[in-house]
């Protein structure tokens, strides 16, 4: 039985094939650098999210452990990095893998735990952490994250148990 494809069809399919694996392998390697603004972080799947100056656009980069990760100047672990931190990040184009992030931003207190409890009145905060309760007063420049994202208490957004709470201010 013939086949429904050409020599010179195949031979256009081979040569495009082939255009495409030797760009991806010019591409393999190759690091760049984006700045930006840090937009989210992803502990359990150890990514970062930068809103690129130039371009209007996102970039989700992979992090590991040979990721050299910078924050004012002192070397730091994933979880010293804030949202809202002004990046730059160096990356391998291929693979979408961080070697250097370098972030900057104001200092951050945070801490992890279970939420407790929310008072509007007094604007009060309080969550559950392994070295005990703490309270946070809030202002509107606080961010809180429930579950890696960016929750609006001042709206009553709802928190439930079992979120995770970073306040910044």
């Amino acid at each position: 039985m013939r086949s429904p494809f050409s020599r010179s069809t195949a031979l256009v399919v081979l040569t495009l094939f082939a255009t495409l694996v030797s760009s991806q392998a010019a591409f393999a390697g190759r690091k760049v650098t984006a700045n930006g603004q840090l937009v989210s972080l992803s502990a359990a799947n150890r990514t970062v999210t930068v809103a690129v100056e130039q371009g209007n656009r996102q970039l989700i980069l992979r992090t590991n452990e040979r990721t050299t990760i910078v924050r004012n100047g002192v070397p730091v672990h994933f979880a010293g990095l804030a949202l809202r931190d002004r990046v730059s990040a160096q990356y391998d184009v291929a693979s979408s893998m961080l070697v250097r992030l370098e972030a900057r931003g104001v200092a951050v207190a945070s801490t992890r735990g279970t939420f407790a409890s929310w008072d509007l009145t007094t604007r009060t905060l309080r969550v559950a952490s392994p070295n005990g309760e703490k309270s946070f007063l809030v202002a509107p420049t606080t961010l809180v994250l429930r579950n890696g994202r960016v929750i609006d208490i001042q709206r009553r957004q709802p928190l439930a148990p079992q979120g995770c709470c970073e306040p910044r201010s």
